[in-house]
């Protein structure tokens, strides 16, 4: 118990991780704007999905080219409805790579995606 204890603080200590108080609704609003000039982003998608009451999901943080990005979702309850997911970066709120889902009877598949998202490997 005591070890375990111990290596709690350590790792707090040690590898200390940044501290984010922001939600997935401010990070896709800011990538938004971040992103305005960008032609091959689909910032309507984006746009119309959050229009129509879409939340978004933070899918934890991943990494890009060695750059921290966070994984968003964009999921509607309805799952007849294309949903799409989209990875920014934590510094600049650049969006790296986006994926447009959607589904023929029960079967989902990749209706749309960035050149970046294969890369990602997510």
């Amino acid at each position: 118990m005591l070890a375990a204890l111990l290596f709690l603080v350590l790792g707090v200590i040690f590898a200390p991780r940044r501290i984010t108080n922001i939600s997935a609704d401010q990070i896709l609003n800011r990538a938004v704007a971040a992103n305005a000039q960008e032609h091959n982003v689909p910032l309507h998608f984006i746009k119309s999905e959050l229009r129509d009451g879409i939340i978004p999901t933070l899918e934890g943080r991943a990494t890009f080219d060695g750059r921290p990005i966070w994984p968003i979702r964009l999921k509607p309850t309805d799952r007849r409805y294309p949903w799409m997911e989209v990875w920014v970066e934590q510094d600049s709120y650049r969006i790296v790579a986006w994926r447009i889902w959607d589904r023929r009877g029960r079967k989902p598949f990749v209706a749309q995606q960035s050149p970046a998202a294969d890369s990602i490997g997510l």
